[in-house]
């Protein structure tokens, strides 16, 4: 008996230093982050996915380093991870939707932007990027609605944009 529940602390103590080490390279790739190091950062997050495989903020904050390196592949390769993780985080789908936009993958764009809006309905931003590519796709009456809908939700330069596209 003594020696299962010797086998237990040290189970539940290693489980904790794993825990910890994955935040310690979390923690380490943020501070990179922050000074600019997206490679270095890149590489702790991956250590502390690693360790902990479902940590969503370690992949989210990798796929703003792979964006800063113009890795949209990349980034979306995570992303997907992350939704696979968590179908209902709205910021995975924005975020893909954006990688997706600048790889020309206008339908696929426009489809993550749809499910952020369904996730997030008053979701200004969302609304002005869906009208963005709607008007890309020509789609100008549908993307002059999203424009102004996200103007009515607070978005300013929805404004801008109708000015000069929605005439």
């Amino acid at each position: 008996m003594k020696t299962a529940a010797l086998l237990l602390i040290v189970l539940n103590y290693s489980s904790n230093l794993f825990c910890q080490s994955a935040e310690m390279y979390y923690s380490n790739g943020k501070d990179k982050f922050n000074i600019k190091n997206y490679e270095g950062s890149i590489v702790d997050f991956g250590k502390a996915i690693e360790i902990k495989p479902d940590f969503e903020d370690a992949y989210l904050f990798r796929v703003k380093a792979k964006k800063k390196l113009k890795d949209y592949r990349g980034a979306i390769v995570d992303l997907n991870k992350v939704i696979g993780l968590n179908p209902k985080n709205e910021i995975a789908y924005f975020e893909r939707a954006g990688a997706k936009h600048w790889l020309g993958d206008t339908e696929g764009a426009l489809a993550d932007y749809n499910k952020v809006i369904e996730l997030s309905p008053k979701n200004a931003e969302a609304y002005y990027w869906r009208g963005c590519v709607k008007l890309n796709l020509g789609q100008h009456e549908n993307g002059c609605l999203d424009l102004s809908k996200a103007g009515e939700l607070g978005f300013k330069e929805a404004y801008e944009t109708i000015l000069k596209s929605c005439q």
